[in-house]
């Protein structure tokens, strides 16, 4: 069994050391001071980053989102220009289409003499839009 230390309460302390835990109880120490102020600044640089960090997100999304808006502007242009590039061969193969008519019935209507036509013996195609649209008979 061991022997119990005696209950030395408030009364037991002398007055002098319960004054002192007073005083060393209602004014901080230089250690706490510090400790707070250091505290106190990791707080503020703490909410200046998050400041900061919600600045340079929003500007991220920001950028994210006029990227997008021209990846699509993009793609719409190449569209149109795909498609003027499909109406431009259509125009063209039909071009080619009636220059080859034209030929071929100069070939069938030139003598084969070997010798030169005239410019009066040379026609051209009836059926050609090109020809057509010269006379003014309307659009190719």
């Amino acid at each position: 069994v061991r022997p119990q230390a005696p209950d030395m309460g408030k009364t037991a302390c002398p007055a002098w050391a319960s004054t002192r835990l007073e005083e060393e109880d209602s004014s901080p120490s230089p250690d706490r001071t510090d400790a707070a102020e250091v505290l106190r600044r990791l707080n503020e640089e703490r909410e200046a980053l998050e400041l900061e960090r919600a600045a340079v997100k929003e500007a991220q999304d920001t950028r994210e989102i006029e990227l997008l808006e021209r990846e699509a502007h993009l793609h719409n242009m190449q569209r149109d220009l795909e498609g003027q590039q499909t109406a431009l061969h259509e125009s063209r193969k039909h071009l080619a289409l009636d220059q080859a008519r034209c030929i071929a019935l100069l070939e069938r209507t030139t003598p084969r003499g070997g010798g030169r036509s005239s410019p009066e013996s040379f026609a051209l195609c009836q059926g050609s839009p090109a020809l057509q649209h010269r006379l003014g008979g309307g659009d190719v």
